[in-house]
């Protein structure tokens, strides 16, 4: 089978990491991967932010449970609430224990800066796949990036004021393997 379609049926999002930390030659063979992504108009306005501290990874955890701490209730969803509800506990790791996240932004002046981080990640996790590493599309980051907790803490870590998180990715070793290849549905493609 082709090696790129073989990690495109394997890839799976895991959500259940060991401690053990992915090797720097790694990581930046995924960043490479990121960059070379597709990009709207060619334009190249991403940012990536690679964390692999596991202090800055606690801080990013408490400012984005701040933040979820502080959602107005009014009008969400049962399902949303108790998801925030349980996302926002003490105990509980919105990276699943990943010993890397990768934080990508991008400039809202860009009008496909959504696509071109989302190709971005794709990439990443594909390359991550087959460095036999495991990952994850977080959109925790996306969805509370604007609440002033995160904001100040992700311009600590160089990403500009002018620019908005798309995407996360987070990477590591998997604590079990998935042999099975997840079901995908057959009848969404039609060639004329």
């Amino acid at each position: 089978m082709n090696q790129v379609l073989e990690n495109i049926l394997s890839r799976r999002s895991v959500r259940d990491y060991k401690p053990e930390q992915i090797p720097k030659e790694s990581l930046e063979q995924i960043l490479l991967a990121g960059r070379y992504a597709a990009s709207g108009w060619n334009k190249q306005l991403w940012k990536f932010v690679a964390i692999q501290d596991r202090t800055v990874l606690d801080s990013v955890d408490r400012a984005l449970k701040q933040s979820i701490l502080n959602v107005d209730s009014k009008g969400i969803g049962d399902y949303y609430l108790k998801s925030l509800q349980r996302m926002a506990k003490s105990d509980y790791d919105l990276f699943y224990g990943a010993p890397t996240l990768v934080i990508i932004a991008d400039t809202p002046n860009n009008d496909v800066a959504r696509e071109d981080c989302a190709l971005a990640a794709g990439n990443m996790m594909l390359m991550a796949t087959e460095l036999n590493i495991g990952s994850c599309w977080l959109n925790q980051l996306v969805n509370f990036s604007k609440a002033p907790e995160v904001r100040a803490l992700f311009s600590k870590l160089g990403i500009p004021e002018n620019y908005e998180i798309y995407s996360s990715v987070a990477l590591g070793y998997a604590t079990r393997d998935f042999k099975k290849i997840a079901h995908r549905k057959d009848d969404v493609a039609t060639i004329i």
